[in-house]
């Protein structure tokens, strides 16, 4: 007695949520993307070691910011499906299983940003292998790590889509955050393929998916905190569901 079940909660508190929790993953990601850039230098193993050994601390918290930033997509993933289940249950279920593999894919592999303290800790166990070589071990994990987050954006970029979809289907969220969430998906997958198999034209896919997935997510989060949905309009769906 007391407790509240998900369909008891006003969808508005969903929103509200999880517009502020989108936002704490834009923080995150920026927060960990300035202090790791301050540290790595492109292909100079040397300096980088240099400035990750000056650096430890900045390195962890970038790492714990990343860690963090990961999970919220799962809770943010299950709030998009109660919220847009009355569109389409199926479609919404898929969108949060995607959105939740990009999850998983993302904490695994903080792992690989990890492997740098490992390698230039001064480990007894190191003591064998030349420190040039572990430089460069470091360096090419912290490279491996680019390309593991691309992966990651695959399943993301499906998710976008679907979440687009639902969203432009809906009639309680505006249209046109629906429309650029489809765009971003399709920017995302195709930036990581680019990434994987025609790394010459990575840099305008990049630019591409730049200018999609920041103006359709961070306008679809702030909309979220200060607007939330339409909640009459939310009802009829969910009741003509249920009909």
């Amino acid at each position: 007695m007391g407790s509240r079940t998900a369909a008891e909660v006003s969808p508005q508190v969903y929103a509200r949520i999880g517009g502020w929790l989108y936002l704490l993953i834009f923080v995150l990601a920026v927060v960990s993307m300035m202090l790791q850039s301050a540290i790595v230098v492109s292909g100079d193993p040397a300096a980088t070691a240099a400035h990750l050994a000056a650096s430890q601390n900045q390195w962890r918290l970038s790492i714990v910011a990343e860690l963090v930033m990961f999970s919220c997509d799962i809770p943010l993933a299950v709030i998009f499906f109660i919220l847009l289940r009355p569109v389409n249950p199926g479609l919404s279920l898929l969108s949060a299983f995607f959105r939740f593999a990009e999850a998983v894919i993302g904490c695994t592999i903080v792992a690989l940003h990890v492997v740098p303290l490992l390698m230039l800790g001064g480990a007894a166990y190191l003591k064998a292998v030349d420190p040039r070589e572990l430089q460069a071990f470091a360096l090419l994990a912290i490279k491996l790590y680019d390309y593991a987050f691309g992966i990651a954006l695959v399943p993301f970029g499906i998710h976008c889509m679907l979440l687009g979809y639902l969203i432009f289907k809906s009639t309680y969220l505006p249209k046109t955050f629906g429309g650029l969430l489809v765009l971003a998906g399709f920017a995302y997958v195709a930036n990581s393929f680019a990434l994987l198999a025609l790394p010459a034209i990575a840099g305008a896919t990049f630019i591409a998916m730049f200018a999609t997935g920041v103006p359709a997510e961070l306008g679809l989060t702030l909309w979220l905190i200060v607007f939330g949905i339409n909640v009459t309009r939310w009802n009829e769906r969910t009741h003509a569901a249920a009909a």
